[in-house]
């Protein structure tokens, strides 16, 4: 009877110290909503988290459990049907991102509710970094790729992207993402056509949010979008400074780096980018410590 009454306890004790424990943006419990696909920047990564087996064996994508070194999880709700894309752009091109996308079933998002529906571990295989360094990089959905899950390791065949995944309204979603080499970070692309749902209780203004929104570094009106040969954009600030200006490509490569001087207000620019290749591009403009990133496509 002792026994019993000890075993009792025992799991009755659990589940309430993790309810008591504050979680992270590393944590399933703790993961960003996401109000709409704007383009999310996430500087630094968080380590692990406090629930580090909450991932464990995937199922066909390997058979070792998904490491939880250094992530960050994110929670969306379809608003209406059609496809959902994504690119993860990594701050630093040889970075390693991994990454799983969930379904979460029910009513609420309850991490023993969830299935896997797409999951990626390319890497450079350990001891052939070298001639595996091209599964590094920029990874994601694409309605270019066929596949359902990458594995462990590379291969010269390699496709760091999933097949974008078709969606419904009323779904519920969560996105862990793991950068198995560092704490860098990464940019997240949100494309395909569906929408996000706004959370009632996350989406809206903090009525005792005092930070004033006139004093952040911000970049806006970046056309035309897409261009061929220049772009305009405004970069705002409430005070004379200097920044950084990096031009990125969607597998890092840095394509521009220059100091940009910045009078207190709205500040106008315009670059060349006849030179570079077709695709998605990331303005990145660093000041004082804090980043902002916009994106264009060149044509």
């Amino acid at each position: 009877m002792q026994f019993l009454r000890l075993l009792f306890y025992t799991l009755a004790f659990v589940p309430f110290a993790l309810i008591g424990q504050s979680f992270s943006t590393a944590d399933f419990e703790g993961g960003i909503f996401l109000c709409d696909k704007s383009l999310v920047q996430k500087e630094i990564l968080p380590g692990a988290g406090l629930n580090t087996s909450e991932i464990g064996v995937v199922p066909n994508c390997g058979s070792t459990p998904f490491s939880e070194t250094n992530g960050v999880w994110y929670r969306f709700e379809i608003a209406n049907s059609g496809t959902l894309a994504l690119s993860l752009i990594p701050s630093l091109p040889d970075d390693d991102l991994d990454f799983i996308l969930y379904r979460v079933n029910g009513l609420t998002y309850d991490a023993g509710n969830k299935e896997v529906v797409r999951c990626s571990r390319s890497g450079p295989s350990l001891g052939d970094e070298v001639n595996t360094i091209s599964c590094v990089g920029t990874t994601g959905l694409s309605n270019a790729s066929v596949l359902t899950n990458n594995s462990i390791g590379c291969s010269s065949i390699s496709d760091l992207f999933l097949a974008e995944l078709p969606v419904s309204t009323g779904e519920k979603y969560a996105l862990f993402v793991n950068n198995f080499r560092s704490s860098n970070g990464f940019v997240l692309d949100i494309g395909g056509s569906c929408s996000f749902a706004p959370s009632a209780t996350v989406c809206k203004p903090s009525l005792t949010d005092s930070k004033d929104p006139s004093r952040e570094l911000s970049i806006s009106s970046v056309s035309p979008n897409p261009s061929t040969d220049h772009v305009q954009f405004v970069i705002s600030i409430d005070h004379n400074t200097k920044a950084t200006l990096q031009i990125v490509s969607s597998t890092g490569r840095l394509a521009l780096s220059q100091t940009l001087q910045l009078a207190s207000g709205d500040n106008a620019f315009e670059v060349p980018i006849e030179n570079l290749a077709t695709g998605l591009w990331l303005l990145k403009v660093t000041c004082e410590g804090t980043n902002q990133v916009s994106k264009f496509y060149k044509q």
